[in-house]
């Protein structure tokens, strides 16, 4: 187990994290996710032993590790760039730690062998310079010479950013058989919000150097603990004074009309729900809409506001710009902080 314990850091005045507590539990998959600079990667490059915390601990296992050599950490690293070394071909990239520790040649041999397989590296590819490997084989290169060193932690610091959408896609499932066959704790982190939900055990969600909620991907998602965390993942609405009116009017829930309102676009239907405690029924003029192929993105011009929902695309007609349209939702879906 990791367990960080009011850890601070600091750059001269500037504080990068601020009194940092969580724990990371043995074999999961734990993802720091928040926008650029806001203290994901000074959390990971402590914990790897990069950057010395000027106050709290970090502990692993039980283990005060704070001031720990990085070699001595047994932390296995991944980095945006790969870090790999040009000159060597991929069998000599993913020995390089096994030899820098003096092991025999045959049990280098066994262990390159195994963990290339394990990572779909077929032998041919190991004799090839890593410059030839397309993205998605370097990025294989990089996690097979992390894992050849048995690490008790794998780190992975937004490791798919190079690659193109579809390569994403293929490697996030890639990585998760990886992560589910090893049993390894795991500490991922990124600014894409699909990439966390779909890879994630649970989620710490960064805002400005501190931790705004922690929790699995349904809990992030569909019990957002703060408007920030709630706006940043996934697509969102904003339900506004006249909105919330009607909501409070059709089911008698008491919602504060100073603050606005917020809805999951999947939780908007037009469709009449069916056994929903607080059903709300709200109408729409189609204002725009986004084709996406296996569904439809609308936006809704209603109440002086806008709001969104997703249609399947079944082979029905598509909806036009300017008809009304009846919106139907639920009222306890609808957030407010």
């Amino acid at each position: 187990m990791i367990e960080f314990q009011n850890v601070e850091i600091k750059y001269n005045d500037f504080v990068a994290l601020e009194s940092m507590s969580f724990t990371v539990n043995q074999g999961e998959f734990f993802t720091l996710l928040g926008p650029s600079g806001c203290g994901k990667t000074t959390t990971l490059r402590s914990l790897v032993g990069f950057i010395i915390p000027s106050k709290g601990k970090i502990m692993v296992d039980g283990k005060d590790i704070t001031h720990l050599p990085v070699e001595q950490r047994g932390i296995g690293i991944v980095f945006q760039s790969y870090a790999l070394f040009p000159t060597m071909n991929v069998y000599e990239n993913i020995a390089f730690g096994l030899k820098v520790q003096k092991r025999r040649k045959e049990e280098i041999h066994a262990i390159v062998t195994e963990i290339a397989r394990k990572v779909d590296l077929s032998e041919q590819q190991l004799y090839r310079n890593v410059s030839e490997l397309s993205g998605g084989q370097q990025q294989r290169v990089a996690i097979a010479r992390a894992l050849a060193l048995k690490p008790d932690i794998l780190v992975l610091d937004e490791p798919l950013s190079n690659l193109d959408a579809k390569l994403r896609g293929q490697m996030r499932a890639e990585l998760k058989r990886l992560q589910r066959e090893f049993g390894i704790t795991t500490i991922y982190v990124t600014h894409d919000q699909e990439e966390a939900l779909t890879l994630s055990d649970r989620i710490a969600v960064y805002n400005k150097g501190k931790i705004e909620q922690i929790g699995t991907p349904h809990e992030i998602y569909n019990k957002s603990a703060s408007r920030f965390v709630c706006e940043f993942i996934g697509d969102i609405n904003m339900l506004n004074e006249a909105a919330l009116r009607q909501v409070s009017q059709q089911t008698g829930m008491n919602f504060d009309l100073s603050k606005p309102g917020y809805i999951r676009l999947e939780r908007i239907s037009t469709s009449p729900l069916s056994a929903v405690a607080k059903p709300v029924c709200l109408q729409g003029v189609v204002s725009e809409n986004d084709y996406n192929g296996i569904y439809t993105k609308y936006t809704y011009s209603m109440n002086g506001g806008l709001i969104r929902n997703i249609e399947k695309n079944d082979g029905s007609l598509l909806y036009s710009n300017g008809q009304e349209i009846r919106l139907f939702l639920n009222a306890d879906d609808i957030m407010q902080f």
